[in-house]
């Protein structure tokens, strides 16, 4: 079951993220949280380092890079 959230939290992250919009990670993670807590409410306290690491995933398994750009942190 949990790799259900992580699919569901790197698909959050990825239409968050599409079409060149930013967000500061701080953003990020309040927003993955707000949405994973109309998926599961158990399952919506999202760390930065939980985003790290499916952001990590999201390179390795689709290629696709998320990087932070010094003048949004």
């Amino acid at each position: 079951m949990a790799k259900i959230y992580q699919l569901k939290r790197m698909a959050i992250i990825l239409n968050r993220l599409r079409d060149g919009r930013s967000a500061r990670p701080d953003e990020l993670v309040e927003y993955v949280s707000r949405e994973m807590e109309l998926f599961d409410d158990s399952h919506s306290d999202v760390s930065l380092r939980t985003l790290q690491r499916d952001i990590n995933t999201i390179a390795e398994l689709f290629h696709i890079e998320i990087a932070c750009h010094p003048s949004r942190v």
